[in-house]
């Protein structure tokens, strides 16, 4: 088993309640800004919205993070409200 399949599974089992813990946010978080190269993500909320993160810049820290969106401005996230995160390809684009 590789490391990110590892650190994947770990993720599935840190939800609780449809929401993630601030643990696994901001380790999750800290991954996928700083690989290289950077790959886009989106996270997909309890409430059903996606929000897709298309720049590693993302401001986080204690289950919160903030992201500056050319088309929506400023977004506040929190742990609580994300169901998962998850790379950014095709199929998950449209």
């Amino acid at each position: 088993m590789n490391l990110r399949l590892a650190h994947l599974e770990s993720f599935e089992l840190a939800r609780y309640d449809n929401c993630m813990t601030k643990e696994i946010f901001t380790q999750t978080l800290r991954d996928y800004t700083r690989r290289k190269p950077f790959i886009p993500f989106v996270f997909e909320m309890n409430d059903g919205r996606r929000i897709v993160i298309d720049q590693p810049f993302v401001a986080f820290a204690e289950g919160v993070a903030g992201y500056l969106s050319d088309e929506d401005g400023l977004i506040d996230i929190s742990c609580e409200d994300v169901r998962s995160m998850t790379f950014l390809s095709a199929e998950t684009a449209q």
